[in-house]
């Protein structure tokens, strides 16, 4: 199958899974993925680990990765292509995305060949994966891979952030996706009596390994100072707080996006407390999903972006390793769902921006919830954040080292218990 153009790819995909629905398969086929397991198993060679990844503001893998790569048993591999809001862009940002995020995992690990080309517009067929297991960083853009890959490669999954809000068709019900993989490492026992009571088809296997993202809080934390990010990042007594606005708005979303008003308020609060330092953290979809909102939206958008730059106490980060970042914080600001649970180990307070309507907490994140200050309004939050961060009242806590056990309930790193089931599974062991 020749390249093909980025629209007629994706609709090869949509076209794949009406058939698929029509033969009456909704799951993996057991005796191929069998086979599969036993020509890994007896492969004298090491496993050949594909990484297929699209986004560094997702990745979340790096320390599995980097022990899949320190075993001789297996040797890792990235294939970068683009997501699906990648793919939305034109021509020419489309290009210079793909760029960029080649040369993010380039400088993690060897790539084992492209499935974009910048320069003609297509994508590559799947068959250019030469994998004997594929791990897949994300399902938008690529949801009926699994099914695509079935029978020439096992394929397995992490998700890419940590799953605390109420979304179940995502996190373990995509139809081609979720049903198809060999093996879903899952976050936590909460998570899984979800997805095992669902009624949906799942993965074949279903380990509760932790989440790898969480391992970085396993090493050191870096010194203040040594954290450049920051506007004054020599003056490491300043106190520091990161904003991290969501981007999902309106209906057919999760609606968690606050950023209409909380960005003009944390503006505000850039401007009244020059003696903080501030950080915005953006998804990387929000000012894509500002400006679709309509006019207004962008005009709310650009005034912040542009309040942000000018003032000299606050700056601007994007992308993929922010745990140093987060780790060198006094405090989050945030209407996100996967950030409720990545800062929580930094042992700071988090500030939860909600709104009425917008999706609620799954079991996951309500297990969590209590160790987070609420606002829901520029007052509610001006009087949590003069209360928490500038006075340093700080009641929740020990609810938030309670909630970090939940998290993380040993010392050892998620990445460790994914390659035991790793070895297990594959006979290598």
């Amino acid at each position: 199958m020749p390249a093909l153009p980025v629209p007629i790819w994706r609709a090869a995909g949509i076209a794949r899974r009406l058939l698929h629905r029509i033969a009456g398969s909704n799951r993996a086929d057991a005796a191929q993925m069998d086979q599969l397991v036993a020509r890994i198993s007896n492969k004298s060679g090491p496993v050949r680990v594909g990484i297929v990844v699209c986004s560094p503001a997702k990745w979340s893998m790096q320390t599995l990765f980097d022990a899949l790569q320190a075993d001789p048993d297996f040797t890792p591999v990235f294939y970068p292509t683009l997501s699906d809001a990648g793919l939305r862009l034109p021509r020419a940002a489309r290009a210079a995305e793909y760029r960029k995020t080649r040369a993010f995992f380039a400088a993690i690990g060897d790539i084992a060949a492209d499935l974009y080309d910048p320069h003609s517009g297509l994508m590559a067929p799947l068959s250019t994966i030469a994998a004997d297991l594929v791990f897949i960083q994300q399902p938008w853009g690529m949801q009926d891979m699994p099914r695509q890959l079935e029978g020439r490669a096992l394929t397995a999954y992490v998700h890419y952030g940590y799953p605390v809000i109420s979304n179940d068709a995502m996190q373990f019900a995509l139809p081609g996706f979720h049903p198809f993989l060999w093996c879903h490492f899952v976050a936590d026992e909460i998570q899984a009596n979800a997805m095992r009571s669902s009624g949906k088809p799942q993965a074949t296997h279903m380990p509760v390994t932790g989440h790898p993202k969480l391992d970085a809080y396993l090493t050191p934390a870096p010194a203040r100072g040594a954290v450049i990010v920051w506007p004054h990042a020599a003056k490491s007594d300043r106190k520091r707080v990161i904003f991290a606005p969501h981007h999902t708005l309106g209906a057919g979303t999760l609606n968690l996006a606050t950023f209409q008003w909380s960005g003009p308020a944390l503006l505000a609060l850039v401007q009244t407390h020059p003696e903080v330092d501030f950080i915005l953290k953006p998804h990387p979809n929000l000012g894509y999903e500002m400006g679709r909102a309509g006019a207004q939206m962008q005009a709310v958008y650009d005034t912040v972006m542009q309040g942000w730059d000018v003032a000299p106490n606050a700056d601007v980060v994007q992308g993929g390793s922010y745990f140093d970042l987060f780790r060198s914080s006094d405090a989050m600001i945030t209407d996100s769902g996967s950030f409720l649970a990545e800062y929580l180990p930094s042992g700071q307070p988090l500030i939860r921006l909600v709104k009425e309507g917008s999706a609620s907490l799954n079991a996951s994140g309500q297990a969590l919830a209590d160790a987070f200050y609420c606002a829901d309004d520029p007052e509610a939050l001006n009087n949590v954040f003069e209360r928490v961060i500038v006075q340093g009242q700080d009641p929740l806590a020990p609810l938030r080292q309670a909630a970090t056990a939940r998290l993380m309930p040993d010392a050892r790193a998620s990445a460790e218990r994914v390659m035991d089931h790793l070895r297990g599974l594959l006979g290598r062991a």
